[in-house]
């Protein structure tokens, strides 16, 4: 009771210096050592003799079954066989006299049982270690100093005292712990005898008590939850007898069996009596509520990981959900047992709590678990007891070790709960009960989880379900999309977020997103792609602008916005529109940059760089004009660039109509003098280097080389004009072909391959035009202008010309009435060429220009007659059919 040297006496506790006895002589420092009471030391005496039976002796082994077979794959072996070494009578012999001493010390010891000695806050209390002894209290660190200590300087005698106390405190409750465990250990042996009998139980599972430590609570209480959920779920099998013996565990192996373990036998109990009722009738809906709460509240005590994931060994990350949660379904996972009961209830809200309060033990919170009303406890078990054996220890430790290397992890276990629910979600999906799964998603969506948010989402994009994700409105799942975008190169992932924004009627934000992925030259995307994310963004806008209802949208970079009197912000129709044009104009130009990368992929002559930037960026008009479609002489693909930035100059079109009619014919060579300056002229107007060649009388020509007189050009250029023509015409954009100056030049081909060939050609270049697009109106307006500016030359040669430009024309008006003459009602078309027609005699006043183009044939020459008689008539002719078809 002091600090003299002299050691206390032998009934009385304390400390002495171990130092300073008679046979050590040496002076300077002491030692200090506790002296526990007699009453202490009696106590240890009588346990240890009373445990001695039980102490390091196997109480049941489990033998391994013998080999009957062995096959190449896996040997047949017997069952295992299970031996209870001690019976009921032995059993009883051994716990009596230990229950005698307990409640001995329960009651004489009361103030260092019924409470932490030295401690009043339990989140501070340890559990025992297996090698070495881990302190109750954290002020019991106190006395290991003292002890350890070689100074006891600064210690007065009345806080040795008091810390003697506290240490011989500490020694009596740690040997009520080893009594009250060793008890309840006995108890338990003897309840899984009796379980092993009753027919209302499954088998009791005696491997997993084998190898028992102190590190393994929650392999006994896997077992017990084990025993009292499977086969619960049938009322057929339970019985009062399960009734009843399940209230002994609840007041005999308090220990182990948690208010978890009966709080899941009775929502299984009162699950399974709800599947008896009548479906949707209010006593099912009553029970199934009833048994959803009980799994609700007993899934917060389900802190082990191997009781989730069915015991088995660690799986890996990459292992699939489904996997997972048929794993659990098959080794007894009450989660799994506990969710399918539910399913079959269509409680899809219980369902979604059960799985989501189970994973939130394993999350790595720091909370402290908080013991719900109604989670009452036995009388005979104190506080500390609950919160020593019964708390949520997952956060103490990375893992859980089942067995002899055997590891489950808190992560396996969080994954499994989450492979669960997303296993029922698939199998609403698959079918088709449409109002379960909405039900089901909107109460996932409300999660606060983000862990298992972005395992929900990537799941369903896993499994082909991504319309049904991007259904979610969530701004959760935005903010997800919106990452995954950014972090992504792929297509598909890019585009999610896009038919997020669709789905949910946010199409200005739809329309920006893609805009900004395509324009975004960070990444390296391809050029389809970058025109794809184009299309995507033209078809958000006209969206927005084809609905006559407000649409709410966020607010975005490039899209002027306006706020109501509510203060929600909306987009303006106007910025919507100025938006629209500026993707239009893009589209335009990346779709002809896509046009010149495919006619420059079989020219080996063009640089890998060159093509690179081409097919992963959007170049400028000015850089694909000059840098690509001039320089490769790509002069086709030169007009629609011009035509896409609505750039109007009249020569640089003209230059660049010679060169696309040049490219049909030269190189070539003619023998024709007059189809030599003809060409001469014509080249020279280009861009092309290509030249003619004159071919004179005896000389002989090439053989690869083109003769302009055989003809042979006149398909290809014919083919090559309407082409280009019908991507310039009707598009606003028919300044870019200017119809009276390629007429010049066709009519000027036609006429010089006449006279080097000797012989008359059709009127090719009148097909040409109208198969480009252009309107009768206008080409017989052309060929009438034409024809009056021949009308300043004099003599022969003046009117030869004009009698051919009047030929022309009736060619024109030929062409004219034949096309609307074709009766198309059987393509169910409209004739297009016979509504011009009318139109022109309407209200352009065809017939009397007819008239104006028959004047001229008067003052032909008297030789001539015969011929301009013959097209008087020709044009007559042509009135009346006119006049017939109004």
């Amino acid at each position: 009771k002091d600090s003299s040297s002299a050691a206390p006496d032998a009934s009385t506790m304390g400390f002495y210096d171990a130092k300073s006895s008679a046979t050590d002589t040496t002076s300077g420092s002491s030692q200090f050592a506790f002296k526990p009471s007699s009453l202490s030391d009696g106590l240890m005496a009588v346990a240890s003799r009373l445990l001695r039976p039980v102490w390091y002796k196997p109480l049941v082994v489990v033998t391994e079954g013998r080999t009957l077979y062995r096959s190449r794959k896996l040997p047949i072996t017997s069952s295992a066989k299970v031996e209870l070494l001690l019976d009921d009578d032995a059993l009883e012999s051994v716990r009596g006299p230990l229950i005698a001493l307990q409640n001995l010390m329960r009651e004489v010891f009361a103030p260092a049982i019924k409470t932490l000695p030295g401690i009043q806050d339990a989140d501070k209390m340890e559990i025992d270690g297996e090698d070495t002894a881990v302190l109750i209290s954290r002020s019991m660190q106190q006395s290991r100093f003292l002890r350890s200590s070689n100074d006891a300087k600064g210690y007065l005698s009345s806080d040795l005292t008091d810390i003697a106390k506290l240490v011989e405190e500490r020694n009596v409750h740690s040997l009520y712990r080893l009594l009250s465990r060793t008890v309840q250990l006995l108890q338990l042996l003897g309840l899984l005898r009796r379980a092993q009998d009753m027919l209302a139980l499954p088998e009791v599972e005696w491997g997993l008590l084998h190898g028992l430590n102190a590190r393994s609570q929650e392999r006994v209480g896997a077992l017990l939850n084990s025993l009292m959920s499977t086969g619960m779920g049938n009322p057929d099998t339970a019985s009062v007898e399960s009734e009843n013996f399940a209230d002994l565990l609840r007041k005999q192996a308090y220990l182990f069996f948690s208010p978890g373990a009966r709080l899941s036998y009775l929502g299984f109990q009162t699950g399974a009596a709800a599947l008896q009722q009548a479906p949707a009738s209010n006593q099912q809906m009553r029970l199934r509520n009833e048994a959803s709460k009980f799994l609700k509240r007993a899934s917060k005590y389900w802190h082990s990981a191997p009781l989730i994931t069915g015991r088995l060994l660690h799986p890996t990350d990459k292992e699939e959900h489904e996997k997972l949660a048929r794993r659990a379904m098959d080794d007894g996972s009450p989660l799994a047992r506990a969710s399918q009961l539910l399913f079959e209830l269509n409680d899809i809200g219980g369902l979604v709590d059960l799985c989501l309060t189970a994973a939130a033990n394993f999350t790595g919170s720091k909370s402290a678990f908080k013991r719900e009303e109604g989670d009452s406890i036995p009388s005979d078990m104190f506080t500390w007891e609950y919160d020593l054996y019964h708390r949520n220890t997952t956060n103490q430790r990375d893992s859980d070790i089942v067995g002899s290397g055997v590891e489950v992890t808190a992560r396996d276990a969080m994954r499994t709960c989450h492979a669960i629910l997303f296993h029922y979600l698939l199998d609403l999906l698959a079918t088709n009960r449409h109002e379960l799964v909405e039900q089901m998603l909107s109460i996932c969506a409300g999660s606060k989880d983000s862990t298992f948010l972005e395992a929900l989402y990537q799941h369903l994009i896993d499994k082909d379900h991504v319309d049904t994700l991007l259904r979610i409105d969530s701004e959760h799942l935005e903010r997800w999309l919106k990452g995954k975008s950014k972090s992504s190169d792929r297509e598909f992932e890019l585009t999610l977020l896009w038919r997020f924004y669709i789905l949910h009627h946010k199409d200005t934000a739809a329309g920006e997103i893609m805009w900004i992925r395509a324009c975004d030259t960070s990444r390296k995307l391809a050029l389809v792609q970058r025109i794809e994310f184009l299309r995507k963004a033209l078809f958000s806008y006209n969206s927005f602008l084809g609905d006559n209802t407000t649409q709410l949208s966020l607010p975005i970079s490039r899209v002027k916005t306006l706020s109501s009197s509510q203060g929600t912000v909306y987009p303006t129709r106007e910025a919507v529109e100025h938006a629209l044009s500026e993707v239009k104009a893009k589209l335009d130009v990346a779709q002809i940059q896509q046009r010149i990368a495919r006619a420059l992929k079989s020219i080996p002559s063009v640089s890998p760089d060159k093509m690179e930037v081409l097919e992963s960026s959007l170049l400028s008009v000015s850089d694909l004009f000059n840098d690509y479609a001039v320089q490769w002489n790509l002069f086709d693909i030169g007009l629609a660039i011009m035509a896409s930035c609505e750039y109007q100059d009249r020569d640089t079109t003209d230059m660049l109509w010679k060169s696309v009619i040049c490219q049909e014919l030269l190189p070539c060579a003619t023998k024709s003098q007059v189809a030599f300056n003809f060409l001469q002229t014509l080249s020279k107007e280009s861009i092309l280097t290509e030249s003619v060649t004159f071919c004179a009388p005896g000389r002989p020509l090439h053989d690869d080389m083109l003769l302009f007189e055989s003809g042979t050009w006149v398909h290809r250029l014919k083919e090559r004009v309407a082409q280009v023509g019908r991507e310039l015409l009707g598009k606003k954009t028919d300044y870019m072909f200017p119809l009276d100056f390629i007429i010049m030049i066709l009519e000027g081909l036609r006429e010089a391959l006449d006279v080097a060939a000797g012989s008359t050609s059709e009127a090719w270049p009148l097909n040409s035009v109208i198969e480009a697009g252009a309107s009768y109106s206008s080409v017989l307006k052309c060929y009438a202008d034409s024809a009056t500016e021949e009308d300043t030359l004099i003599g022969r040669a003046g009117e030869a010309k004009r009698a051919k430009k009047i030929e022309n024309i009736r060619e024109v008006l030929v062409h004219w009435v034949r096309s609307a003459s074709r009766n198309d009602s059987l393509s169910g078309k409209s004739n297009v060429a016979l509504e011009e027609l009318r139109n022109s005699v309407r209200m352009g006043g065809l017939l009397a220009q007819i008239d104006m183009y028959m004047t001229p044939l008067e003052s032909l020459m008297s030789e001539e007659q015969s011929a301009v008689e013959a097209l008087r008539l020709e044009f007559a002719a042509l009135k009346r059919t006119i006049e017939d078809l109004m």
